[in-house]
């Protein structure tokens, strides 16, 4: 059994709270705990050092349109050659952070290279037929939710051919046709957020919210936030921020959450086995 009178004593909460804290508490409390009261590190993961270098690739190229397209005193001094990110140039860029990703082997770091090159060249070509305008990349922000202050960075907002906002967050994963609402939850956060702050906003409506995956020739789903969606986020915040000061992180053990925990071998309360159906 769990008790909490130690912690209490011993670890102080985080001075802020983010998505992935909320995400993470509604996985297992027990799992951030670990994670963010004890700080310790996650495992290695092929997985997380691929989508890592994909997503700084990707940013910078979008930091490159965005400096193209929106004057500055500084780009008054640029070269009049001066031009737009070049495919060479995300695949230069991607090569550069992967160097400093972990994986198991050089067999495993030249078979995510080559997926690497596959998925940016596909991100690439349809770059150039979008018609949205990006206005800003990896923004980030802070915003207040029901007296809850909620830290967080956009991958990226766009100005859509209707004048208005479109949310965009990379996967580097399997598309998924129908997110679970705990992912749109996400986006749903960043949406607030803009629509709170007027110098992100520029006085324009969020109206789309997209996940884009990379993979499978490249995928964006869609989908908006009613108010429905919205009251019962903030009532999610609130709840979860209340646990969280209160040091509620009573396990919530399940094959599905724990077998890919990266806590798993240290967690006494650890459900690593399927439950026979009877």
């Amino acid at each position: 059994m769990y008790d909490n009178k130690l912690d209490k004593v011993q670890f102080s909460l985080p001075k802020k709270i983010s998505y992935s804290q909320i995400y993470t508490y509604s996985q297992c409390p027990y799992k951030y705990r670990f994670r963010y009261l004890l700080k310790f590190p996650s495992q290695p993961s092929k997985y997380l050092s691929f989508g890592r270098a994909i997503h700084r690739a990707i940013e910078k190229y979008n930091k490159g349109v965005i400096a193209m397209s929106v004057p500055t005193q500084s780009s008054l001094f640029l070269s009049v050659e001066a031009t737009l990110p070049t495919k060479d140039d995300l695949y230069q860029w991607f090569l550069e952070y992967m160097k400093n990703e972990w994986f198991l082997n050089q067999k495993e770091r030249s078979f995510y290279i080559e997926r690497g090159k596959l998925l940016l060249s596909t991100f690439y070509d349809q770059e150039q037929k979008d018609t949205n305008v990006i206005i800003a990349a990896e923004k980030r922000f802070s915003v207040e939710i029901d007296n809850v202050q909620i830290h967080g960075q956009i991958d990226r907002i766009d100005l859509n051919d209707k004048n208005n906002i479109e949310v965009v967050d990379y996967k580097s994963g399997k598309v998924k046709e129908v997110p679970t609402l705990k992912e749109k939850e996400q986006l749903f956060i960043y949406a607030m957020a803009i629509e709170k702050n007027k110098e992100i906003s520029i006085n324009k409506k969020v109206t789309t919210l997209s996940f884009y995956y990379l993979a499978d020739g490249g995928k964006k789903v869609s989908f908006k936030m009613n108010d429905e969606e919205r009251n019962s986020l903030v009532t999610k915040i609130t709840s979860t921020v209340k646990k969280i000061k209160e040091y509620k992180f009573t396990p919530t053990p399940s094959y599905a959450t724990c077998v890919y925990c990266d806590f798993k071998d240290k967690c006494t309360f650890a459900t690593l086995q399927k439950k026979e159906i009877q």
